[in-house]
């Protein structure tokens, strides 16, 4: 048995997570508030708490 950790990955591996929101606009002052809440808040959670890159992009397209 393989010696794994909380999240089904092998110890001593790398694992990238990238979260990316996407909305038709990625200036705030053209979305509506709750929505800008939503992010500030998923970029709090992410970022802060998880140290998860997380951006908001205008499209899949948009991903690298």
């Amino acid at each position: 048995m393989e010696d794994r950790d909380a999240h089904g990955k092998r110890k001593g591996q790398e694992r990238l997570y990238l979260v990316r929101e996407t909305k038709d606009t990625s200036r705030p002052e053209n979305m509506r508030s709750n929505e800008q809440r939503k992010i500030d808040c998923g970029k709090r959670h992410f970022e802060d708490a998880l140290g998860v890159d997380y951006r908001v992009m205008k499209s899949a397209a948009d991903l690298p």
